[in-house]
């Protein structure tokens, strides 16, 4: 008899849970081919619940050819002969290994503090939103909502030395979108480049558009000018500001020179990430590379993931004028993909000044929660074994040592449930880098960080003494 627990709270219909549950077990080959299943008095009976409900899952079963209904006999499961049967089970238990392992805190470096969104305004602006005549249901652009672009370049000009019309900007859900939008632009048979360390996802982007890329080192001073040239590269992805994951912020002279390669030759371009480039807590914030750049060779990205919230997933880039033409002429069938209610509202919300004055709270929760990072981590003593770097800027840095392995220092943090990033998650060759730790602290409140960096005390200093665990 099937073994099935119905939740009855649930919003989900009780046919709909049973037949879920029948699937994954034909799916999975727990229930194999030409098995009888119950009859629906008998299954009834032993699940309490109506005959109809039993009778209305197996006819949605059958219709699908997950079962076969035989006249005075029953329903019978049908042949499922799937090539990923296998993989199915297999991932069915990957998932379910992973998920039982659960991080009481984790220095994760794609979280902020939900508790400081200003949840009462943003509701605010949701109504008179939903109230103004101005928006539109029909309404849509291909580059976005122009009050919403019209507010952006402000933005730009005001804090990042950026010049542009809103007509340059594009806005996207996700750096991923506009990328999408932009490989066509620049061309599919250009060498694409990307820093070494850097994001995962960028180098996943180009492996799945298939591009020749490459990947390039980085000194102490940012993305190395001169590999650009020996390894033949066209355009490169950079995140001068603050470099992810390494926290390195190129300094001029070498932001001068990568313009300098790229004016050589004229399809070369430079693709800026800006991506947390609002929080700097020593001196001012340096201009953005596009603010540099005077003839049209970087084109700007950034997003709100950061300076308001991951979920909102409102990117967007500024193109230059050749490639806006260029824009124009072969995505005339292209619509915005943010929804135009959640444009308006951030439009309203940076009209209002909202945006600016978030943005200078959240500046000074994160530098003082850094700096409460830095005292505990003292009074603890770990400064006396691990070195912080790159935490001038953004919303993580790097911890680095050189007397423990990086899998050492994480499987030690796992026994006391707290999750820690080791820099050769973004590492895609081989480089020359001392143990790293990368740690973001914008989602931990000084309570959590003050008690997780606690219970890491003993084990990694146990961790860090054992022999085992040193590097050779």
């Amino acid at each position: 008899m099937l073994t099935f627990y119905p939740d009855k709270q649930a919003k989900q219909p009780l046919y709909r849970q049973l037949y879920e549950f029948v699937k994954t077990m034909i799916q999975s080959g727990q229930l194999k081919t030409g098995e009888k299943m119950p009859s629906k008095r008998a299954l009834s009976a032993h699940l309490k619940l109506s005959q109809v409900t039993i009778d209305t899952a197996y006819q949605q079963l059958v219709m699908e050819g997950y079962l076969k209904a035989k006249a005075k006999s029953g329903f019978y499961v049908e042949p499922y002969d799937h090539p990923l049967i296998g993989s199915f089970l297999k991932t069915k238990a990957l998932i379910k290994e992973k998920t039982l392992f659960d991080y009481q805190w984790a220095f994760q470096t794609n979280v902020i503090d939900e508790s400081f969104f200003p949840h009462a305004l943003w509701g605010k602006l949701v109504r008179e939103t939903l109230n103004s005549q101005k928006v539109g249901i029909n309404q849509f652009d291909k580059q976005g909502l122009e009050e919403l672009r019209l507010e952006i370049a402000k933005y730009l000009k005001n804090f990042r030395g950026i010049i542009c019309r809103p007509e340059q900007i594009v806005v996207g859900s996700g750096t991923e979108s506009l990328l999408a939008l932009l490989i066509p632009l620049l061309g599919t048979t250009l060498h694409y480049g990307m820093e070494n360390p850097g994001y995962p996802k960028i180098s996943q982007f180009f492996r799945n558009w298939d591009l020749l890329f490459s990947y390039v080192n980085l000194d102490d001073h940012g993305l190395r000018v001169e590999e650009l040239s020996k390894k033949q590269i066209d355009v490169v992805h950079v995140t001068p500001s603050h470099q992810f994951p390494m926290g390195i912020v190129m300094p001029l002279q070498r932001r001068l020179e990568l313009l300098n390669w790229a004016k050589l030759k004229e399809k070369r371009f430079i693709i800026e990430d800006d991506y947390d480039s609002e929080f700097r807590y020593l001196g001012q914030p340096i201009p953005a590379l596009s603010s540099l750049d005077g003839l049209g060779k970087v084109i700007y990205m950034n997003s709100f993931s950061k300076s308001l919230a991951p979920s909102l997933r409102i990117s967007y880039m500024v193109l230059p004028e050749a490639l806006l033409q260029v824009f124009l002429e072969r995505f005339s069938y292209h619509s915005s993909s943010v929804p135009y209610f959640e444009q308006w509202v951030l439009a309203k919300f940076m009209e209002g000044g909202h945006f600016e004055r978030h943005l200078n709270r959240m500046r000074k929760v994160y530098k003082n929660r850094l700096s409460f990072f830095q005292k505990v981590f003292g009074e603890l003593g770990l400064d006396e074994c691990f070195l912080l770097q790159g935490y001038d800027a953004g919303l993580h840095f790097l911890m680095t040592t050189k007397k423990a392995t990086e899998e050492a220092l994480i499987k030690a943090a796992e026994k006391v449930k707290i999750k820690v990033l080791g820099l050769s998650e973004f590492t895609f060759q081989e480089a020359n880098y001392p143990t790293s730790l990368v740690i973001g602290y914008s989602g931990l409140n000084e309570e959590q960080i003050k008690t997780a960096l606690t219970k890491l005390k003993t084990p990694w200093a146990l961790c860090l003494t054992k022999p085992d665990n040193m590097i050779e």
